[in-house]
């Protein structure tokens, strides 16, 4: 949906993603999704919310020790 210009229907099933794939213990894969929301979120114009979605993701992956992420959740 993102690649095809549906940002409001990208946003709202990275948003479940996130919370899904959290919930069954995928962590790594909830990163990828919730920096992919940013993403979304920054094609939206919806500023505060790109940055709070990539900056919470930066932090759980620096939490986590998953620093081969930082570079994409950071761009």
């Amino acid at each position: 949906l993102l690649w095809t210009e549906d940002h409001a229907g990208a946003r709202t099933e990275l948003s479940h993603a996130v919370t899904a794939l959290r919930a069954g213990g995928m962590f790594v894969a909830s990163l990828h999704a919730q920096g992919y929301l940013a993403l979304t979120q920054h094609r939206m114009g919806a500023w505060d919310g790109a940055v709070a979605d990539a900056a919470e993701a930066v932090a759980l992956a620096e939490d986590a020790e998953q620093d081969w992420m930082l570079a994409r959740l950071h761009s």
